[in-house]
């Protein structure tokens, strides 16, 4: 098992009261069908902000201490990699392959997304590759709070 992060983002400046913490997350759908527990990270949070930028393609991001900007194009660059995959990977399938639903799928279906990484929290919790394929390019996006999480 592993541990990663869910990082708020919000198109208006988060308050402290709307500041994402651990028990905001006890009730959600997330913790009973992806994670195993949430935590409080409050002494990192800077440093994970700053870790999860760095994860990304600087030319594609302009990012403040209060905010990040996807800038044009920076959604077609970040699936580029995993658009790459996802075609090898389905040409090299076999029939026998696409129908038990065994290694050959499941990597098929995490080249499309990865569920089990860096999870965003705009209303609820979703998948990086799900933010990045709603996003809007050019608009700023607020940092809240960041929690970890264990799946």
């Amino acid at each position: 098992m592993a541990h990663d992060r869910i990082f708020q983002l919000s198109t208006e400046p988060v308050t402290e009261d709307e500041t994402l913490s651990e028990s905001d997350l006890y009730e959600s759908e997330f913790l009973v069908t992806s994670a195993s527990y949430v935590y409080n990270v409050d002494e990192k949070r800077n440093e994970d902000i700053a870790e999860f930028v760095a994860s990304l393609n600087e030319k594609f991001i302009e990012k403040t201490e209060s905010y990040i900007v996807f800038k044009q194009g920076f959604r077609q660059d970040y699936f580029a990699k995993q658009f790459n995959q996802f075609k090898t990977i389905a040409e090299a399938m076999t029939i026998e392959d696409f129908t038990d639903g065994g290694a050959a799928l499941y990597r098929l279906e995490q080249a499309i997304e990865i569920k089990f990484s860096t999870v965003i929290f705009i209303e609820y919790c979703q998948s990086l590759c799900a933010f990045v394929r709603e996003l809007e390019e050019g608009v700023p996006y607020y940092f809240g709070g960041v929690v970890g999480y264990h799946f």
